[in-house]
């Protein structure tokens, strides 16, 4: 013989059976924070205050960014003159190789044009996909 019972839903079926594992009673709870003041409040007070970083003076602030400003300045400046001397170099390189044959001058200008249109072909392909995929609101 079947026992009769009534129909429920998982989840009413699930909170009724496991109500008091989920949640352990509220008196409980308090109970384990009023011990944990008492036993430990003042000394956790005494230690957050003993760790309170002390706030840097304006004047130190100011000088850090001083200083990465003039570091990024002097960055900026050696990579400017780095550029300048490769280019410089590929300049005279491409000079010297059109006085010398035309010929070799011509493949190596239609390679560098070839190669400038296969870069710009996979970075506007690369960024057109890069839209696609992101979010919008």
């Amino acid at each position: 013989m079947r026992s009769k019972k009534t129909p429920q839903t998982e989840s009413q079926a699930f909170s009724g059976k496991h109500d008091k594992l989920l949640t352990p009673p509220q008196d409980s709870r308090l109970e384990e924070d009023i011990a944990f003041q008492e036993l430990f409040g003042d000394h956790l007070m005494k230690w957050d205050a003993s760790i309170t970083p002390p706030i840097p003076a304006l004047d130190d602030l100011e000088q850090l960014v001083t200083d990465h400003k003039q570091q990024l300045s002097r960055r900026l400046w050696r990579d400017l003159l780095l550029l300048w001397v490769i280019g410089g170099l590929v300049i005279s390189g491409m000079l010297l190789l059109l006085q010398h044959n035309i010929v070799v001058f011509a493949l190596v200008q239609i390679g560098a044009i070839a190669a400038a249109a296969i870069f710009l072909m996979i970075a506007v392909r690369s960024s057109s996909k890069e839209g696609r995929h992101k979010w919008t609101n």
